[in-house]
């Protein structure tokens, strides 16, 4: 029994070594930790001082790591067309921070993930860091740079595309503003994410305001501009 507790410890001491879980998805980890940490509480492996304690470095160790994260414009679960920076040219495609690049071995079966700092890296064997990504651009060890297009991203197994259409835009726009108002958060922030994934943002001159759209230069009376996809 003592066995099987300690090794409970361990493993809630071992998962703060692990960069990939903590900066990868910091909410999975700090629920998880939290969790480890109540059931050692219950199970009188640790005091109730200790028990705080944990809880503290927990939630200190989950806020650098949102915070070091911020930035980052990659996500889990996207779909990138990989593009020669220098040419713009189609070299690979990255699925779930996985690049397949057939024909250019230096990239092939690379993984994004986070370094011991929380910088993101692509890396070889999930363990080498080949070059560190900077918002969508990957910039390769041997001085090559590599652009990542967004092309949608997974949601129940399938791809999701981004959002092309102006006007497919538009309607979900408007169908989140109508969740806001009704108190649906679940369904607003399906909505949210999906905005996501859109080539078009609102027009940061006139803020697609009906009195101000008209006579916009900068959208042309869209109220949207074309823009890369928020993180």
């Amino acid at each position: 029994m003592h066995l099987q507790i300690d090794q409970r410890l361990r493993l809630y001491q071992a998962a703060f070594h692990y960069p990939a879980h903590i900066y990868g998805d910091p909410e999975r980890w700090r629920r998880e930790q939290l969790q480890a940490a109540d059931e050692l509480l219950r199970a009188r492996v640790i005091e109730a001082a200790e028990y705080l304690d944990m809880r503290d470095e927990v939630l200190a160790v989950h806020a650098y790591a949102l915070e070091r994260t911020a930035g980052d414009a990659l996500e889990i679960t996207g779909v990138y067309a990989v593009l020669d920076a220098s040419n713009g040219g189609p070299v690979g495609r990255l699925e779930r921070r996985y690049l397949s690049a057939g024909t250019r071995p230096e990239l092939d079966r690379l993984t994004a993930m986070h370094d011991a700092n929380g910088q993101l890296q692509m890396m070889r064997d999930r363990r080498d860091p080949v070059g560190p990504v900077y918002g969508l651009e990957f910039h390769h060890q041997n001085g090559s740079r590599y652009r990542f297009q967004p092309l949608g991203f997974f949601h129940l197994g399938r791809i999701v595309p981004i959002i092309t259409d102006p006007d497919h835009h538009q309607i979900l726009a408007a169908l989140l503003q109508a969740a806001t108002e009704a108190g649906d958060h679940a369904l607003a922030e399906l909505y949210r994410k999906r905005l996501r994934w859109s080539e078009f943002r609102c027009c940061p001159t006139c803020r697609s305001r009906f009195a101000h759209r008209d006579d916009c230069s900068r959208c042309e009376g869209l109220g949207l501009v074309r823009g890369q996809p928020q993180s």
